[in-house]
């Protein structure tokens, strides 16, 4: 079995297909994290894309000793992501935030730790409160003063001491990116932002592959079950006819067509997980390919549409903070 890998730009190097960990959204779940978890790793599963934000990474954490202590895996055949919460921007905070990640996740250094937002919030959680992101109605106090590149800098500091092999950012902007460029010393590897067929990021894919950052794409699948609807939700994307007529031709279902479609445009995946499954059908990718003309009509269906959007009174979420990465008319 072919299974990708990409070599980041500090040489290190990263699974190109994840599982995503974030089950906010699910009323009732087949499966807990930590069993879907387990299960990814027992069938060839090694990338784990988490956050501290999505309140399970104690959860995952024994999924990951079950790994190395019944399954005879070692620490250092997976690799391991999360996210710094927007609460703990300032500089001073952004050490003990990473340190009880590890401590949530049983590890004693991450390979790679992602800025989750570049707006900062005040904090008003202690380190060992989980705070649980699905509330979006919540009215977060921003912290205006904190800039992201100053958290960076913090970052930075967690590479030198080893306690992460490396750092990126999500949901970051072209220009937000630019700036990090100009003012880093330690150069992000990785960009994880939506990216699916309605919404193809192809100005910002160019922007960063001519910079040698890697983009992850997370919800690759369309977010199907997200509790917003977008103004543009006429024609669900797993439901798309051309998606539909592939899927027959290939015998491939939707899915896997949508993240074979991201492997062979160079960009990782995280898809989440629900199912044993969809969990073994998201791993069914390494000895197929699409056409070049599947993949032009896939990349023509763009509509610079996010569907990972939420909205509070009509209004994207947190899109008065000034360090907001979006336009706010969704494009």
């Amino acid at each position: 079995m072919v299974y990708y890998i990409f070599e980041l730009n500090n040489g290190h190097k990263m699974p190109i297909l994840g599982i995503g960990t974030f089950s906010g959204f699910e009323a009732e779940k087949p499966m807990t994290t930590s069993e879907a978890v387990t299960f990814a790793l027992k069938i060839g599963y090694r990338h784990i894309d988490c956050a501290y934000a999505h309140n399970n990474e104690t959860e995952i954490g024994i999924a990951i000793k079950t790994a190395i202590h019944d399954m005879g895996m070692k620490r250092q055949d997976m690799f391991v992501a999360s996210k710094l919460w927007n609460e703990f921007h300032k500089p001073e905070d952004v050490e003990p935030a990473l340190r009880q990640s590890l401590t949530n996740l049983g590890l004693e250094y991450l390979d790679l730790f992602l800025m989750h937002w570049p707006f900062a919030f005040e904090r008003q959680h202690k380190k060992t409160d989980i705070i649980h992101p699905v509330d979006f109605s919540k009215k977060f106090v921003y912290d205006t003063q904190t800039h992201f590149t100053e958290t960076w800098s913090a970052m930075e500091t967690l590479v030198r001491k080893g306690l992460v092999k490396s750092i990126g950012v999500s949901n970051f902007n072209q220009d937000q990116l630019q700036m990090l460029i100009n003012n880093c010393k330690v150069k992000p590897t990785v960009n994880q932002i939506e990216c699916h067929p309605y919404l193809n990021q192809h100005r910002l894919m160019a922007f960063c592959k001519s910079n040698n950052i890697r983009i992850t794409a997370y919800s690759p699948l369309g977010c199907k079950d997200r509790l917003w609807k977008s103004q543009k939700d006429d024609q669900p994307l797993l439901e798309h006819p051309a998606l539909l007529r592939m899927s027959r031709h290939y015998e491939k279902s939707i899915a896997q067509i949508l993240l074979r479609w991201q492997i062979q445009r160079g960009i990782a995946i995280v898809p989440r997980m629900r199912t044993p499954d969809h969990i073994s059908e998201n791993f069914l990718l390494w000895d197929w390919n699409l056409s070049e003309n599947d993949m032009q009509e896939i990349q023509a269906l763009n509509q610079d549409n996010r569907l990972y959007l939420p909205l509070i009174e009509g209004q994207p979420w947190c899109s008065d903070h000034p360090h907001y990465p979006f336009k706010t008319n969704c494009i």
